[in-house]
């Protein structure tokens, strides 16, 4: 814990009372005159940290208004700033692979500086944010910054995302309404450098988001499709509440896109183990989409993805289920796909759609690359256990297509699928 000495010199009645104290010295933060997002919530967060320990902090746009030592100089690509030019003064060649930092401990007009240095927005925030968790661990230090080396860094991997699902209402509403959840879970991934969150709707749900649209707003023109049990107040508060996250994500440098798995509801492995629905019969199960049909779902999907652009202007990208999982029948598939892709081509041009590689037909990905849409086909990465915070204790048999097998083994096994019990 930091101490401070307090000197106290009493003076006889009339004179002043002279006080001493050791107190950390100030940091002036050097900037680039109009900072993006991430940069900003770098800055800002380097600013808190120092702070936090008790310093001064001072924040210019201008090196020859800096008061205080050490001096943070941070800039990012295209901006021209101090950082660029202080860097440019030593032959140094600035990096332009995109996200990728530089940080640099120098002399600037005499006294100690620390150079971050960004490519572009990211790569100053990563950069800023690395050096406040830095800063925190000295925190008696006179240099806050003298512990942290100089380096150069940029991507191995340039995506570098996360996917949350959307299937229990209760407990995803817990989350989505709860707005210092998204602050500090964004806040995660921004210093740990994700920079892209997937929000997945429907699949194995029981209904519940299949499809996702009537949770957000009705579709003009198609009055009968409307989620169970949803006023117009509810819709529009999920609606600013998305809208809301996918800015504040924006703040740190964290693309959103949006996961519609679900585009019509037909029970089967939509269900996902959901037997509750079954007590229903014929009445209509809550939190699930009604008046959508075979006959109007080529019209309100196209309608509804038209609406959902415009009214969530700065969605990054869709990823949509493809396959007959997603409720579409295969004699359904390539018609409806067709006229997704040229809808979102129409209104969205070059936005980036992806399909989930399990069960996509060739032909939905010619139609795709004929049309000129920006599609990427993607695929599990870490399946169900291998992505656990743990590694599951289980006890798993493959056995390979082709492979020679005993009468006595279980036909699970002579299919070539995997079976695993607890161990």
């Amino acid at each position: 814990m930091r101490t401070a000495s307090i000197l106290f010199t009493l003076a006889v009645a009339g004179s002043a009372a002279i006080v001493s104290v050791n107190m950390p010295p100030s940091v002036s933060i050097v900037t680039d005159p109009s900072p993006g997002r991430a940069a900003r919530h770098g800055i800002e967060s380097l600013a808190a940290s120092l702070r936090a320990q008790g310093r001064t902090v001072q924040i210019t746009s201008s090196l020859e208004a800096a008061t205080a030592s050490p001096i943070v100089v941070a800039g990012a690509g295209g901006a021209d700033g101090a950082a660029a030019h202080v860097l440019r003064a030593t032959g140094a060649t600035l990096p332009s692979a995109p996200e990728s930092l530089v940080v640099r401990h120098m002399t600037v007009r005499g006294q100690r500086a620390f150079v971050l240095y960004g490519a572009g927005d990211r790569g100053l925030m990563y950069a800023a944010l690395d050096a406040a968790d830095r800063a925190s661990w000295t925190p008696e230090a006179a240099d806050p910054f003298a512990a942290i080396p100089d380096r150069e860094e940029r991507p191995h991997t340039a995506e570098r995302s996360l996917s949350t699902y959307t299937m229990n209402r209760a407990y995803w509403e817990s989350r989505f309404y709860d707005e210092r959840y998204w602050t500090r879970y964004l806040d995660m991934l921004a210093a740990n450098r994700f920079n892209r969150l997937l929000i997945i709707f429907g699949y194995e749900t029981g209904g519940f988001m299949a499809p996702a649209y009537p949770y957000f707003f009705d579709t003009p023109n198609f009055p009968g499709v409307r989620m169970n049990g949803l006023t117009r107040a509810a819709q529009q508060h999920n609606l600013d509440t998305l809208n809301h996250l996918i800015e504040t994500a924006h703040d740190r440098g964290v693309a959103v896109g949006l996961g519609i798995w679900d585009h019509i509801y037909r029970g089967g492995v939509q269900t996902g183990g959901a037997s509750w629905t079954r007590e229903y019969g014929d009445r209509p199960v809550p939190n699930t989409v009604e008046g959508l049909t075979a006959d109007n779902l080529n019209a309100y999907t196209l309608a509804s993805l038209e609406e959902l652009l415009r009214r969530v202007p700065a969605l990054d990208s869709i990823q949509f289920r493809v396959h007959e999982e997603s409720g579409l029948k295969p004699e359904e598939m390539e018609g409806f796909w067709r006229v997704v892709f040229q809808r979102v081509q129409q209104v969205k041009p070059g936005m980036l759609l992806e399909a989930r590689a399990k069960g996509t037909p060739d032909s939905v990905i010619n139609t795709a690359l004929a049309l000129g849409v920006n599609l990427r086909v993607e695929t599990k990465y870490w399946m169900e256990q291998m992505g656990l915070p743990t590694w599951p204790a289980l006890s798993c048999t493959t056995a390979r297509i082709g492979t020679s097998m005993s009468r006595s083994q279980p036909r699970w096994k002579r299919s070539g699928r995997r079976r695993c019990r607890s161990s």
